[in-house]
């Protein structure tokens, strides 16, 4: 039997947001002071973003690859 789940409809929202590169959707997600962190990232690319003005740029700029 596979194993199933569901996800939020907050969740499950945004990420539709974000698969039609609706930015202002997915970041509806967001508190003002968020941050990500990118432990892992190679070199050149950002390691960190604070705020939702940082993350919704680099998404946006994400998006348009």
């Amino acid at each position: 039997m596979s194993p199933t789940s569901e996800l939020p409809d907050w969740l499950e929202n945004a990420l539709d947001a974000l698969r039609a590169g609706d930015i202002a959707g997915w970041m509806a997600i967001y508190a003002a002071d968020a941050c990500h962190e990118f432990p892992f990232a190679p070199e050149g690319a950002p390691r960190k973003l604070v705020g939702r003005d940082a993350i919704a740029a680099y998404m946006a700029h994400i998006c348009r690859l």
